[in-house]
């Protein structure tokens, strides 16, 4: 009895640390990947941008 108590006790535990585990590196991947992505986003408005003022002097030059 005490054994299988023991045994509950240790599958528990580990659950414990695998989902700690798990939150951890869910944490370390969202810190990672969210500043890529803000930084493509900023890269894709610059290019927008760019394009943006292209078109506009296009269009003075064509007045």
């Amino acid at each position: 009895m005490a054994y299988e108590n023991f045994q509950a006790y240790v599958a528990k535990s580990s659950n414990a640390l695998k989902t700690d585990f798990q939150r951890c590196i869910m944490q370390i991947t969202i810190a990672i990947t969210l500043p890529y992505h803000q930084f493509k986003r900023m890269e894709q408005r610059k290019c927008e941008n760019t394009d943006d003022t292209r078109q506009n002097k296009r269009r003075e030059e064509i007045r």
